[in-house]
């Protein structure tokens, strides 16, 4: 059986939600390119 980086994504995604953490595409998250995306 072939594990697909499209499946190892899914996994990761679904680890981080059951830790809390939400999942949003990329292409739905609003910023600037100057804004970071991660603060101390």
């Amino acid at each position: 059986m072939k594990f697909t980086e499209s499946q190892l994504e899914q996994v990761f995604i679904s680890l981080l939600e059951a830790q809390g953490y939400p999942y949003v595409p990329g292409e739905e998250v609003i910023r600037s390119k100057e804004e970071v995306l991660i603060r101390d």
